[in-house]
Parts: C-alpha cells; structure tokens; sequence
C-alpha cells in the first residue's frame, strides 16, 4: 500500500486549516501517513477550533527526525504534533496506536500532558513502548487532572507493571472528578436524581402495598394462634381445678348436675302449674261422676278421659 498522496491528503489538510465547523473528527488510519504529513497536521491544526478527535493509529509515525523534520523540530514529527496540542482547547481524543513512537515519542507525550487540560482519550498501545516510558507517563498523568483513558496494551510493558497499575489509579481519580464536576455544572442532566417516572412510583407503591397487607395477614394468624393457646391453656386449668370450661358445651353447678338458665327454670314452672290445675279439674269432674253411680266401673267417661270415643 502507497502511502496517503499529496493530492489525498491535501482536501484534508485544507479543511483543517479552514476551520470548517462541519469537520470534527479527523481520521486518517490506516492510511500509511509519514512523518513529513504529521507535521502538515499540526501546521492546519494551528488556528482550528472544530476538530475534537485526531485519528492517527496504524500509520509509519515513528520517533526518528529525517533532515526535513530536524531543521523544524528536534523533537521529531510526534513532538512537533504535541507542541500543536499543548494550547489546543478543542481537542479531546488523540489516537497514535500502531505506530513507533517509542520512548522518544512517550517524552514528547508526556510534556503535552503536563500543560494540556482538555484531552480525556489518549491511545499509546503497540508502539514499543518500554518501562521507561510507563514510568514517564506515570509522572505525567500525575500532574495531569482530565486525561481518563490511556490505552497503553501491545507494548514492551506489560499490564501488570506497578508503573501502569498506577498510572490507571490516577486515571480513575480523574473520572471521579470529572464527574463531580458535570453534576454540578449540569444538575438537571444528572439521571439518578431526576424524578421517578409515575409509572415507577406506581409500582413502589404496589409493593408498599403487598408488603403491608403480609404484614398484617402474619399478625392476624399470629392473633389466632395466641387465642387458641389460651383458650387451650384455660380448659387445662379448669380440669386440674374442677371448674368448668367456657368452650366445653352445657355448664355445670359446683355439685356437678347441670345449671339451668334462669328463664328456661321460669318456663318449667310455669308449665308444672299448668299441667296441675288441669289435672286437679279432672279429678274434681271423676268425683261428681262417682256421686251419680258411674265411676265404679271402667265406664264411656273414662274412655272420655282418655281421649276415646265410647259407642
């Protein structure tokens, strides 16, 4: 593959240096850019204030100064790029992975983060990066305060580095920060603390509900459970005691027969008075009969009496 011509890259170059507010993100990977069109890059970069992310991963950018590039930096194309960054206020991804910038490279990173204050996304991984400059970093994103990604995989140092485990806790104060700061910059932005959509409100009430209601299903059957205890408890103590149980049917009287209601007891005399008189009127009517000569003999009057008919 050819690397990116002078006639593909210069539309490019000439809407970055035009400050065309359409233009946003440059991407340019994968498209075999030299040294000499970094420092093209950071030239239009000068004066844009639209351009937010650089892409620049999987191309030849490397660390080592043709004679071109010695005569404008010494720093090489990557330094002369991060000297572009250093005052840039819009930018706020850079992306150089895949490429050889090397430790030379890291250096040149690292001042730039140390002034810059508006980039949040950095890609450094596969560019044979050593601990060296993880340890540069280190230092770097320690006096940094708005870096909150760095991809550093793919290099000479490893992950598990304590210079890398560092760098990563340093980058973890910066989005705590970075957050706090949003939230109170943009507070009717902050979701968790927006008010609840009805329908949310709603189902807690719901649950509310259910909650209460077995709550007060479990003390009802609690209640019963206690009452029958009890009323079990009393039938126990009036057995050992001789007293009769106020669930054990008819009551009984301390001699042991049974306890009449005084009402049913007014009844029942009542009826005796009754059933006497009328039997005191049949004996009184069995008396005149005998004084007429009828009652020596089982005779039609007492089969009256007993309610038959005499023929």
């Amino acid at each position: 593959m050819l690397p990116f011509s002078r006639e593909k890259i210069a539309p490019v170059l000439k809407q970055i240096g035009s400050n065309d507010p359409d233009l946003t993100s440059v991407n340019l990977c994968h498209k075999r850019i030299t040294n000499k069109q970094v420092l093209q890059i950071a030239d239009a970069l000068g004066g844009n204030t639209h351009v937010t992310e650089i892409w620049l991963t999987n191309n030849e950018i490397s660390d080592e100064s043709s004679d071109g590039i010695a005569k404008t930096t010494s720093a090489g194309a990557v330094g002369y790029l991060m000297s572009a960054l250093e005052g840039n206020r819009t930018v706020l991804e850079v992306y150089l992975g895949g490429n050889k910038i090397g430790t030379k490279g890291v250096a040149s990173v690292c001042n730039m983060l140390r002034v810059n204050s508006v980039i949040t996304d950095l890609g450094l991984e596969d560019n044979e990066i050593c601990d060296d400059g993880a340890r540069m970093l280190l230092d770097a994103v320690g006096q940094n305060t708005t870096l909150q990604t760095l991809k550093m995989t793919g290099n000479v140092v490893g992950n598990d580095s304590p210079h890398i485990k560092s760098i990563n806790e340093l980058l973890k104060r910066n989005r705590e920060v970075a957050k706090l700061l949003f939230e109170a910059e943009h507070p009717e932005l902050v979701t968790h603390k927006l008010r609840r959509p009805e329908k949310e409100k709603e189902k807690e009430r719901k649950r509310t509900s259910r909650s209460s209601r077995s709550r007060g299903g479990e003390g009802r059957k609690d209640g019963d459970r206690r009452r029958r205890r009890d009323g079990e408890q009393r039938r126990s103590d009036s057995k050992r005691e001789g007293r009769p149980s106020s669930s054990n049917g008819q009551r009984k009287s301390p001699s042991g027969s049974p306890r009449i209601d005084p009402s049913a007891e007014a009844f029942l005399e009542e009826r005796k008075r009754t059933v006497g008189d009328s039997s005191g009127g049949n004996k009184s009517l069995m008396n005149k009969l005998k004084g007429l000569g009828v009652g020596g003999r089982k005779s039609s009057v007492d089969c009256v009496m007993k309610g038959a008919t005499f023929v």
